[in-house]
């Protein structure tokens, strides 16, 4: 290649790498948000106006107090699924993720965690706590447990991240224009910031009611 052509493949790519900085100033507003240092914390004050990221305050919010969940983990061969990796269709038994997710998350994230058998279960909760006007919907809870995998120490298929990506997005894509149709959040805000336990309680629709312990009690 002679000098010309090199001289002019510089002036191209540098021409190409000013266009690209000079876009990316004018528009990276519209890509990511970006927080000054001094009030950047893992959950921003705008999430909450916004429905953003709500695991994120839960993560916050359980990090120093004891979460109790109403069941323990049942592992994959406790499903009727399990073993039948070969069959036509590879049938896949959706509580196993229902049932089990957010135990590993308060598991997990909690400063303490407890199990309490007596807590109203999944058939009941949606019943009792849905449309009692006390809880806050912070937003969907589908990335929650999309992105959740890596707290599933079990060593089946069903415990990997294609799993979890393949039947939250099917779940999300079912009604995309229908943000009510997606599992949802919500915590009821009545004394939750001075409890030291809280109870996590979730119906079939994997809709996540959290509350103080007292509140679910009495």
């Amino acid at each position: 290649m002679d000098k010309v052509k090199k001289a002019a493949l510089i002036c191209a790519v540098g021409a190409a790498a000013i266009l690209n900085l000079i876009y990316s100033l004018y528009h990276v507003s519209d890509e990511q948000k970006f927080y000054r240092y001094s009030s950047q914390a893992m959950y921003h004050e705008g999430f909450y106006e916004e429905g953003r990221y709500p695991d994120l305050f839960l993560r916050v919010l359980v990090r120093d107090k004891k979460v109790v969940v109403p069941r323990k983990i049942k592992t994959y061969d406790m499903y009727s699924s399990y073993g039948r990796d070969e069959e036509e269709g590879n049938p896949f038994d959706k509580n196993y993720l229902i049932e089990n997710d957010y135990i590993r998350y308060f598991q997990s994230y909690a400063g303490e965690f407890k199990t309490d058998t007596s807590l109203p279960q999944m058939d009941e909760t949606a019943e009792l706590f849905r449309d009692s006007g006390e809880f806050t919907s912070l937003g969907i809870a589908n990335d929650l447990l999309r992105y959740s995998f890596p707290l599933n120490h079990e060593e089946v298929q069903q415990a990997r991240g294609f799993w979890y990506y393949w039947y939250y997005h099917h779940f999300a894509d079912k009604e995309p224009d229908r943000p009510e149709s997606y599992p949802q959040i919500f915590v009821c805000m009545d004394g939750i910031s001075e409890a030291d336990t809280l109870a996590a309680l979730w119906d079939e629709n994997e809709n996540l009611y959290l509350m103080a312990e007292d509140k679910c009690l009495r």
